[in-house]
């Protein structure tokens, strides 16, 4: 899930719309309902996490009509991750587990012990990270915590942060969403109610705020407002999906502030995430579409 852009990467606020019909939500093979998540896998296939839909949708080539991903009974599906050989894992929210599908043949592998805080349960949760390794790591939104759960182990997971209940605290998170992991193993959470975000050095009790002013929601370049997704560059930039400013902000190591590199007119925005040529792509949740920040350097 590297993310790649240029030294002096700047993006076109005028967006694209690669998925669903602007502001019409329906389950028609061209229309989304409350889409959550898109990435690209391999083929320049568009995976969307069609979440009201109950459904994961495949759009091929830049096509407008979409195949839904057979064999799967999914209850508003809100992150989706896809490997180098087209296998796919899916964040099932409402069925509290994640699965994985390859070729039809579907597993669960985390979760799937209904709603709950043992940490072999998943509480309502909407972004997960899939790493080099395939440890799954789950942004435990329900029970404020990130928790690992081995790779090929899906009867218990660890709390790597988090899990002391809501708060403001360094040593807790607040409906914590988006999630990132970089090369190093640091992670990195959009601390939505606490309007900041978290980085979490591996074996850490405590984490940093890098980003926003912790439970302070604001519109100034050094405040952010319910973050959804985080995500970090080779060049060591943070992006920030400040969904409740309609922004997209870059922080450099240790800034104060954050660059706003995108503001649109977005409802709900969710999922940031690049393409391979460094388009920014977020799921407009509640316009119903996926839309596409073209990068230029």
């Amino acid at each position: 899930q590297s993310t790649v852009t240029c030294p002096t990467a700047a993006w076109n606020n005028t967006f694209r719309t690669l998925a669903g019909i602007s502001g019409q939500a329906a389950s028609t093979a061209t229309a989304l309902y409350y889409p959550y998540r898109a990435l690209y896998g391999p083929g320049n296939i568009l995976y969307v996490a069609d979440q009201s839909n109950n459904r994961i949708q495949k759009f091929a080539g830049g096509s407008a009509t979409a195949t839904t991903v057979p064999g799967l009974t999914l209850n508003n599906p809100c992150d989706i991750y896809v490997d180098n050989n087209n296998v796919l894992y899916i964040l099932d929210t409402s069925n509290y587990r994640i699965l994985r599908w390859n070729n039809s043949n579907v597993a669960v592998v985390a979760g799937g012990r209904g709603n709950g805080g043992a940490y072999n349960q998943i509480s309502t949760s909407y972004s997960m990270f899939i790493d080099s390794s395939t440890n799954i790591y789950v942004s435990d939104y329900g029970n404020h915590r990130v928790a690992l759960w081995p790779a090929g182990n899906p009867n218990m997971s660890q709390a790597v942060a988090g899990g002391y209940g809501a708060g403001g605290a360094s040593y807790q998170l607040y409906y914590p969403l988006g999630i990132y992991i970089d090369n190093a193993g640091n992670l990195y959470i959009a601390d939505n109610y606490n309007h900041r975000i978290q980085l979490w050095y591996p074996g850490a009790a405590i984490g940093i705020t890098v980003a926003g002013r912790s439970g302070v929601s604001g519109p100034w370049p050094y405040q952010l407002s319910n973050p959804s997704s985080v995500i970090y560059d080779q060049h060591n930039y943070l992006y920030i999906l400040d969904a409740g400013n309609s922004r997209i902000t870059r922080w450099v190591p240790g800034a104060e502030y954050g660059i706003t590199v995108v503001a649109a007119p977005m409802s709900s925005p969710r999922g940031l995430t690049f393409d391979g040529n460094g388009n920014m792509i977020v799921a407009d949740n509640s316009n119903h579409r996926i839309i596409s920040f073209a990068m230029y350097c």
